[in-house]
């Protein structure tokens, strides 16, 4: 093997040192961009410096324990301290408690969420003083990745800080006003009406419920003294004695009173309008037990004590109209028993008491339907059906029960048909009729008119008869009323309200009216076919 020449040995060497400068000429290019970016940092930091040196803010930085890193040199002007005395010391070691506490409460809230939080803080001066200021706490990390929490300070003056007091009483005043305006929905909105009186006796809040018990217009309406209602109203005993108005709830409540549930009955003197109420009654006492308010709790209860009177009713209605009857069946029953042979006298006492029976049968049966018909277990079952056919035939079937030799019919042969349920209808007609045989003179006339109109059929019964008073017809077609005329004529006083019902769940009406010694007109609409 020859052995290398020394001109290739020069090439090598000269490669390698070409390649050494060339690494050289890089390092020194890279130190150089170290030293401008280093240049730069530090003139950054000589920037921020200089910025946090002559910023009015206080700023600081604590680690995530609570330790303090950094102080600026406006936090450490304003609160006389130095970073050497305080760096690595928590709140706890360095301020009073309660500052300490709200401190380690904010910086917690930072950390926890990850998000600034504002807040305005209390902290004592060098003099010990206590001063307030406007922070701004934020969350932020190193380089490597250690957590911190930073806050910029600004110390509020006396007119910043009635600024923003200012603005939070503005913002207290609107949430007490949202908060008064939900409460004051949810008070005029209960069922029961309340009343809310100072000790002088004014009113001062009333809900529209306590205005519609009282049969007053508006809740505003009834802001006056308690003077004046006793003036317009007044409230009875159940059993009508006059409640004395220093009895009154509200004047009970005024003596430092308590009750619930007191039944008692109240009318209106200027309308002489009459409910039954429930009251109860609260007095409300300041922090030393002094009475500053009165409170009323008003119930209306005239629909409950309607249906208690109306049962009250029903009861005596069933002692004594079925037992006038069953009383008659008896008698005569026993009459037969002792005439023996008197087969004429026998026949009476026989016709009488199939009448009673069939009365009887009859209260019975207005008793169900009136029951059906308010629960809705009644059914109607309906089709198209010839108005003047079906009056004919009643009629006809009625010749035994009925004296309709009285009876006249004014009804066109071309009048359309109605929808209807004819057994519910015959009912109808057979209460209207027999009541205007009933209440007539045995020598006048019974009319039964029909007509089209708009797109019913109107229907009346007229009968020249006692007629019905004044006080009496508004409430004829209510249940178990009793009408003055004719008592001898009573029943349970179920058969017209029980026609009334009947129209109108075939979706018709019905109304009456009569003049005292003339006669009545009952009328009722049903749907045309």
């Amino acid at each position: 093997m020859q052995p290398r020449s020394s001109g290739h040995r020069g090439n090598r060497m000269s490669r390698l040192r070409r390649s050494t400068e060339a690494q050289l000429r890089q390092l020194a290019e890279q130190n150089e961009q170290l030293r401008a970016q280093n240049d730069v940092l530090r003139e950054n930091e000589k920037r921020l410096e200089a910025f946090m040196y002559n910023s009015p803010a206080v700023a600081w930085a604590k680690d995530e324990v609570g330790r303090y890193v950094y102080l600026s040199r406006t936090f450490e002007e304003h609160h006389g301290v130095r970073l050497e005395d305080w760096r690595g010391k928590t709140d706890f070691e360095l301020r009073p408690p309660e500052i300490a506490e709200e401190q380690q409460k904010y910086d917690l809230a930072v950390l926890t969420s990850g998000q600034a939080v504002e807040a305005v803080e209390a902290t004592l001066d060098s003099d010990g003083v206590r001063c307030y200021w406007w922070s701004s706490r934020f969350p932020f990390h190193d380089a490597a990745g250690r957590r911190y929490v930073g806050g910029l300070s600004m110390a509020l003056t006396e007119r910043k800080l009635g600024d923003l007091m200012a603005g939070r009483l503005r913002e207290a005043v609107t949430e007490a006003e949202r908060n008064r305006a939900q409460l004051e929905a949810v008070f005029q909105a209960m069922n029961d009406g309340v009343v809310i009186s100072d000790m002088d006796g004014n009113f001062i809040l009333v809900n529209e419920a306590e205005a519609r018990v009282s049969g007053f217009k508006s809740a505003e309406d009834m802001k006056r003294t308690r003077s004046y209602f006793g003036e317009v109203y007044e409230i009875a005993y159940p059993d009508g004695r006059l409640v004395p108005f220093d009895e009154w709830p509200i004047a009970r409540v005024f003596r430092g009173e308590s009750f619930s549930d007191w039944e008692l009955r109240g009318r209106r003197k200027d309308t002489g309008q009459e409910w039954f109420y429930s009251f109860s009654g609260q007095p409300v006492r300041d922090e030393r037990g002094n009475q500053i308010l009165a409170v009323i709790i008003t119930r209306d209860i005239t629909a409950r004590r309607r249906i208690e009177e109306q049962r009250e009713d029903f009861l005596r209605a069933l002692s004594h109209d079925i037992r006038n009857p069953l009383g008659i069946i008896l008698g005569q029953a026993q009459m037969i028993q002792r005439l023996g042979d008197r087969t004429d006298l026998m026949r009476k006492s026989a016709q009488a008491i199939v009448t009673s029976a069939r009365r009887i049968d009859l209260m019975i049966q207005d008793l169900v339907d009136s029951i059906r018909l308010e629960s809705g277990q009644l059914r109607i079952e309906k089709r198209a059906v010839d108005v003047r056919s079906l009056v004919v035939d009643l009629l006809e079937r009625a010749k035994v029960s009925m004296d309709i030799g009285r009876v006249r019919l004014q009804i066109p042969a071309d009048l359309p048909k109605v929808y209807v349920d004819p057994d519910r209808i015959e009912r109808v007609l057979t209460n209207l009729i027999s009541n205007a045989l009933k209440y007539s003179a045995a020598e006048t006339d019974v009319l039964i008119n029909a007509k089209l109109s708009d797109k019913e059929v109107l229907i009346s019964v007229t009968d020249r008869g006692v007629g019905i008073g004044s006080e009496d017809l508004p409430h004829i077609l209510e249940r178990f009323y009793q009408p003055k005329v004719c008592p001898a004529a009573r029943g349970l006083g179920l058969g017209l309200y029980i026609t009334k019902m009947l129209v109108e769940a075939h979706g018709g009406r019905i109304w009456a009216e009569s003049e005292v010694g003339k006669g009545s007109t009952f009328y009722c609409t049903l749907p045309a076919a």
